[in-house]
């Protein structure tokens, strides 16, 4: 079957619109730190370029920090996330070494990338939520399913 994901994108982004919440698409410049940590940290295929999360949203809380979220969309069922024998987000294998096909193939994988770029490679910030949507027709009808992860290097 194929994919749904520009649809699921859509969806994504007019849940964003109803709840005002102000986004960036992929070639968006969040800021101009994360815009060079995207460019900085390895690609979703393991060589270098930029990275490109489908929507980026600064979250700014009552007591004024600032929360990059990182949201990739897939569409094609079976793709919202792909875990280990540990029932750990698959990231890295048991020796460290990045799993960049899930990476690329996996919605929560693919923005569990994206936030740690940003908290890796940046200087202000030192949290950030991953959020993957994944989403596929079953008959008539269109299912979606959501993985949302908080990263953080001061825990």
């Amino acid at each position: 079957m194929p994919s749904i994901e520009e649809q699921i994108e859509d969806l994504a982004k007019r849940e964003l619109d109803k709840y005002r919440v102000e986004y960036y698409g992929k070639t968006q410049v969040l800021t101009n730190e994360i815009k060079e940590a995207l460019k900085k940290a390895p690609s979703k295929g393991g060589g270098s370029g930029n990275n490109f999360p489908d929507i980026q949203v600064l979250l700014k809380t009552p007591s004024m920090r600032h929360i990059p979220v990182m949201i990739e969309v897939k569409g094609t069922k079976g793709d919202l996330v792909k875990f280990n024998e540990a029932n750990e987000v698959a990231n890295v294998d048991e020796t460290g070494k990045k799993l960049y096909n899930n990476i690329k193939k996996y919605a929560v994988n693919g923005a569990i990338h994206y936030a740690e770029s940003i908290i890796t490679y940046t200087e202000s910030y030192d949290e950030s939520i991953a959020i993957g949507i994944n989403g596929y027709k079953e008959g008539n009808k269109v299912i979606t399913e959501y993985g949302v992860y908080y990263l953080a290097s001061k825990h």
